[in-house]
């Protein structure tokens, strides 16, 4: 994932404990114990995006 400032970032699924969504902002939120990352996806690609997220965090609680 590449952040705003320029920099790589690799996120682990399990570390995850929360996913949320804003759909009208095209936003796909996920927490962790110290970390919190905000994912923008295009109108096409959100729910796939958002499911393959949910998939894949398997510690997390799903926000709809």
């Amino acid at each position: 994932m590449m952040t705003a400032n320029g920099v790589n970032e690799t996120v682990r699924f399990e570390k995850i404990r929360k996913v949320g969504k804003k759909e009208d902002q095209n936003l796909i939120t996920m927490s962790g114990l110290i970390m919190h990352h905000m994912i923008y996806a295009d109108d096409v690609d959100y729910d796939f995006v958002y499911d393959f997220i949910c998939e894949h965090c398997t510690n997390a609680k799903i926000k709809a």
